[in-house]
């Protein structure tokens, strides 16, 4: 049996933005993030020899997130837990993993408050204001 944790805390202060509204085309416009970006989390992964051949692992992950709407250019689960099982015997190494992810709350990520009237739902914030208020104008 083998085993392993972790905590993480990371704080990045000036997080690099893809600022869409401001680029033009054929160039990418940075912009820095005006509050510190906050990441913290804790994971464990247990694994376990059932047979010579044959090992299952299963692992956890949690992760907080703190940080201003629309600062994180994606959205990430704050949950996650894996099984896998490994059998290896002469040439053959089989893998198989389940993966369950928890939920993800979009609207901190996309600042869905700040598009209201943006475009009936859509998310804005991958395309260029002409873009939402054609969207808008139901174009």
């Amino acid at each position: 049996m083998a085993w392993s944790g972790g905590l993480h805390y990371n704080r990045v202060k000036n997080m690099a933005m893809l600022d869409v509204d401001n680029t033009l085309p054929g160039k990418t416009l940075f912009t820095s993030a005006p509050n510190p970006v906050i990441v913290k989390g804790a994971d464990f992964t247990l694994t376990y020899k059932l047979t010579p051949s044959l090992e299952g692992t299963v692992a956890a992950e949690k992760t907080a997130y703190r940080f201003d709407p629309a600062t994180l250019a994606f959205a990430r689960p704050e949950e996650r837990i894996y099984l896998t099982l490994d059998y290896d015997t002469g040439p053959f190494d089989l893998l198989a993993r389940a993966t369950w992810t928890g939920q993800q709350d979009l609207k901190r990520f996309y600042d869905y408050a700040n598009l209201v009237g943006a475009g009936r739902g859509t998310c804005c914030h991958i395309a260029s204001a002409d873009c939402c208020a054609s969207r808008s104008a139901g174009l």
